[in-house]
């Protein structure tokens, strides 16, 4: 699915899926906890 999120501000949001590949999303603000969830649709993993 392709949805237009150019600008939205996503500070408040949580416990959300987007896909990064298929989404337009320059200038969309995201906190930056709720962001590594962004990483799920890239196939990243992130360690310490």
């Amino acid at each position: 699915m392709r949805t237009k999120l150019q600008g939205v501000d996503f500070t408040d949001a949580s416990d959300f899926n987007i896909n990064m590949l298929e989404n337009t999303k320059e200038g969309s603000r995201f906190s930056r906890l709720e962001a590594l969830s962004l990483l799920y649709s890239l196939n990243i993993e992130l360690v310490d």
